[in-house]
């Protein structure tokens, strides 16, 4: 994929949307997360083959609490969540080890057709952000995950 496509995909995700985000490395992004006063880390990878268009987003949103072990009723009550998606987002909740630290995240892959406009693309991305961020509002957390908000990390 063109770095030009990608990038008017992103434009339409931040002119239209109001999201904001950075460049990390060749059709990588980190996006300003959707819920005010959070400290959720968003990265969208963007992959291609000849007609179909790979969105993946991993949403960052907290890690497991050194404090209070995970027990298997937690994670069973986590892996239950992922019945068809967590909490209905068309996302999937798993834990990233990065450098020793368990974080707990959102993923979310979409599959778009190359002829697809960009903004049409940018509106399924954006969909998919409000659909998590509702889902994380309104998930009761396990004592075991510490989310991640402004300040405390």
């Amino acid at each position: 994929m063109s770095d030009r496509r990608v990038m008017a995909i992103m434009k339409c995700l931040s002119g239209d949307f109001g999201f904001r985000f950075s460049a990390l490395a060749e059709e990588n992004f980190e996006i300003s997360p959707p819920i005010e006063g959070l400290d959720h880390r968003v990265f969208l990878k963007f992959e291609r083959s000849d007609d179909i268009i790979r969105a993946e987003l991993r949403y960052f949103f907290g890690n497991l609490n050194d404090e209070n072990d995970i027990s298997a009723g937690d994670m069973l009550d986590m892996l239950v969540e992922n019945n068809g998606s967590f909490q209905s987002t068309s996302a999937y909740l798993s834990i990233k080890v990065v450098d020793g630290v368990p974080f707990v995240i959102l993923n979310a892959c979409h599959c778009f057709l190359a002829k697809w406009e960009d903004r049409d693309i940018a509106d399924i991305i954006q969909l998919q952000l409000l659909n998590i961020k509702a889902g994380l509002i309104s998930w009761s957390y396990p004592e075991s995950i510490s989310l991640f908000s402004k300040g405390r990390n």
